[in-house]
């Protein structure tokens, strides 16, 4: 049955995804490109959010925008973790370590 897969997708110019979560990820993309077709580019990113939570809406998928994401990242002894979330550039916490 999954050579059977590949063959239509490779007939139908398709690209052939065998993820995990292979039927949301071709719903996402599929999503992303009838946005860009429609919307194109230049418009800002909550535009696209916007149309792209539309567009899934409406093949059936339930849409959570901004969800809260937890990520752990590890801040290296030489930065401040003040200046990461604060500034928009990085510079070392002490005048003698290397950027």
């Amino acid at each position: 049955m999954v050579e059977e897969k590949r063959a239509a997708r490779a007939e139908s110019h398709q690209p052939v995804v065998e993820a995990k979560h292979a039927e949301i990820t071709q719903a996402i993309i599929g999503a992303f490109y009838a946005v860009y077709n429609e919307l194109g580019y230049g418009f800002a990113e909550k535009v696209y959010e916007n149309a792209l939570a539309l567009e899934l809406a409406k093949s059936g998928h339930s849409i959570q925008h901004q969800a809260p994401l937890r990520v752990h990242y590890t801040i290296p002894d030489r930065w401040s973790a003040s200046s990461l979330l604060t500034c928009s550039s990085m510079v070392p916490s002490s005048s003698n370590s290397r950027p």
